[in-house]
């Protein structure tokens, strides 16, 4: 029984990953789909359960320097994701022109994970208290016309990143990508936090 629920699990991950032919390569997709079933099936994101649970012939050892040596090189993925997520939405709601675009902020802590890599303090919003983890961006689309909800954008980013310049120049890296679809389409609303000058500006100008 436990066998067959893994297995159907496995042929959805399967076709939904097939929906990214035009965007990853099959070594990708293979990655996709071993690591997405691993997190079902151990309830866990650590690398060597994960391991453990593919049960490959070459053994866990072979199998975790795979994963460990894709985790690495793959790290372009969720820009991919969120590419095919914009341009799946956009394509779903080109009917609809009263569409409501969500930008909300947020943050994945993690109290007991301070030797992550490039883990910082953050503003915990469940427990309203400083803790470390790492900031977010995320973005969905609703559709009244078809009452649907679309995923659009999530970025996981750190303050400590020799790559981050700001908030600002986060949220506006999102709304450019965002904006390359839905630009003169839809209602952006905006959780608080995000009222600030700069971002306000930058909508002005997309107007």
């Amino acid at each position: 029984m436990i066998y067959e629920i893994a297995e159907n699990v496995k042929r959805k991950i399967l076709i939904l990953t097939q929906n990214l032919n035009d965007y990853i390569t099959r070594p990708q997709q293979k990655y996709m789909i071993e690591m997405v079933s691993g997190v079902f099936a151990t309830k866990s994101l650590n690398l060597t359960s994960i391991a453990g649970y593919l049960n490959e012939r070459c053994g866990v050892k072979h199998s975790l320097k795979r994963l460990q040596r894709n985790t690495f090189n793959y790290s372009t993925l969720l820009d991919i994701s969120n590419a095919y997520n914009i341009d799946y939405a956009y394509n779903e709601t080109k009917s609809d022109d009263r569409l409501i675009i969500s930008i909300d902020g947020g943050d994945l802590t993690h109290d007991y994970g301070i030797g992550f890599e490039l883990i910082g303090k953050v503003h915990d919003g469940s427990s309203n208290k400083v803790g470390y983890g790492y900031p977010l961006n995320h973005a969905v689309c609703y559709s009244p016309k078809s009452k649907r909800m679309f995923s659009l954008y999530i970025d996981v980013y750190s303050y400590k990143s020799s790559n981050f310049k700001s908030e600002n120049a986060k949220t506006i890296e999102m709304l450019e990508k965002i904006g390359i679809r839905f630009k003169d389409k839809g209602l952006f609303v905006f959780d608080r936090g995000y009222d600030r000058g700069e971002i306000l500006r930058y909508m002005l100008r997309m107007v």
